[in-house]
């Protein structure tokens, strides 16, 4: 097929299915992915990274968190266990008593791995 200058290629009847079909639904697919973000995003917990949770949790402010605050976080979390301080003591992986973000992203990502593992 030969085009000259101003004029428009012809098509066939089966041309332009694309643009019926499969933009409208990808179009579809886009917005309610944007729409599921937005929700996602309005709840602030889903907002919270590793860094903003240890602010929270760190009452003195020294960038670690100690036992005291341990037991206050799961304590207002609802997730205090019988015996908190092994479970301490298994987090803190080089025994100096306080709780790095190094060390509770470490379990973090032990975790995450065990339930891909899972699926």
């Amino acid at each position: 097929m030969t085009l000259s200058a101003g004029s428009k290629m012809s098509t066939n009847k089966n041309a332009g299915s694309w643009e019926k079909n499969v933009l409208p639904a990808s179009q579809k697919a886009a917005a309610l992915g944007a729409s599921a973000a937005a929700l996602w995003k309005s709840n602030a917990a889903n907002n919270m990274t590793l860094p903003t949770h240890m602010a929270a949790a760190d009452a003195d402010g020294d960038g670690t968190i100690d036992y005291a605050e341990f037991k206050e976080l799961l304590a207002n979390s609802g997730g205090a266990t019988a015996d908190m301080a092994a479970l301490y003591a298994k987090l803190d992986k080089d025994g100096d008593g306080e709780l790095t973000q190094q060390e509770i992203a470490a379990l973090l990502d032990a975790k995450r791995n065990h339930f891909k593992a899972q699926a």
